[in-house]
């Protein structure tokens, strides 16, 4: 009769602290669930979607009595993209700024949760090439967001060269452009469009600086390229570039160029490159002060650091 008492009892506290188990596991696969549906990032670029399964599959046991310990969240992106780069030529849609001479470039960027951004690029330019111009410092803003596959930019960029100006009629080269682009995959198409006069081009320059009829003004001018980004093994990525420069008004600045491209990964955020690029740009449209013509063909070669 003892020896069965005994027997109950144990038993039932067998069956006590199963019971006990189980709901502890039942708990922490609930909570589990609720931090897996709250690290669902679909309304990104990019999706975290753990399955409750998968998450059980790794629990620590959990003992009657014992919290579990807290799981560690990953520490947010920062907002801010920066990079500095030394490129052997600064090559803009296919025209060197710097007389086919060595760039310092650098930019920095936030972007807000919501997509919107605001940034700021700067680099060195030629005097031969921008007249009086020594230095470019670009502000830029737009937003971004991607639906399904497909991701979409628009925003303004305004080109300023610090004091740099026609040297007859004083007309600046600042410029202020439009700019809406799509990205798929590894495909990228964007289009630019000039809201004031392109790079100085205007009826008061036409003239005096230009050797041209004056025609009005340039604004409305346009750019539109494509872009094929395709990866390849052990770091690398070709890059093949084409694009269209319409100039409203005055078709002697209008261009067609291209580019090819082959990125190489090092790795700590360093990236070198190598490219060649060439442009119809009118000859007499696109020298410089020393008679290079900024439109020809070129190597273009760069190392950069991004943090």
């Amino acid at each position: 009769m003892f020896d069965r008492i005994l027997w109950r009892a144990a038993l039932l506290g067998a069956l006590s602290l199963a019971g006990t188990v189980i709901a502890a596991e039942d708990s922490v696969g609930a909570s589990q669930i609720q931090i897996a549906d709250h690290l669902s990032l679909s309304g990104n670029s990019y999706a975290l979607v753990l399955s409750a399964n998968e998450m059980r599959s790794n629990e620590t046991p959990v003992m009657p009595g014992v919290m579990p310990a807290p799981i560690a969240s990953s520490e947010p992106a920062s907002p801010w993209a920066s990079s500095v780069g030394l490129y052997s030529q600064y090559v803009s849609r296919g025209v060197s700024y710097t007389s086919e001479r060595p760039a310092l470039q650098a930019t920095t960027q936030y972007t807000f949760p919501s997509g919107w951004y605001l940034g700021f690029w700067v680099s060195n330019v030629s005097n031969d090439t921008i007249h009086n111009g020594h230095f470019e410092s670009d502000p830029y803003g737009g937003y971004t967001n991607t639906i399904g596959d497909v991701t979409y930019d628009i925003g303004l960029w305004r080109w300023t060269f610090i004091n740099a100006f026609e040297a007859n009629s004083h007309q600046k080269y600042d410029t202020l452009e439009g700019y809406f682009g799509l990205t798929w995959k590894m495909l990228n198409l964007k289009y630019w469009r000039e809201i004031s006069d392109y790079f100085g081009v205007n009826a008061l320059a036409a003239g005096p600086d230009l050797g041209l009829t004056p025609n009005g003004s340039s604004k409305g001018s346009q750019y539109l390229e494509g872009n094929v980004n395709v990866e390849l093994p052990a770091g690398y990525t070709l890059i093949l570039h084409a694009g269209r420069q319409e100039v409203a008004n005055y078709k002697f600045y209008s261009f067609n160029e291209y580019r090819i491209e082959l990125d190489k990964d090092l790795g700590d955020n360093y990236l070198v490159s190598l490219a060649y690029g060439d442009t119809s740009a009118n000859p007499l449209a696109y020298a410089d002060t020393k008679g290079i013509n900024g439109g020809r063909g070129k190597l273009i070669a760069f190392i950069k650091k991004s943090f």
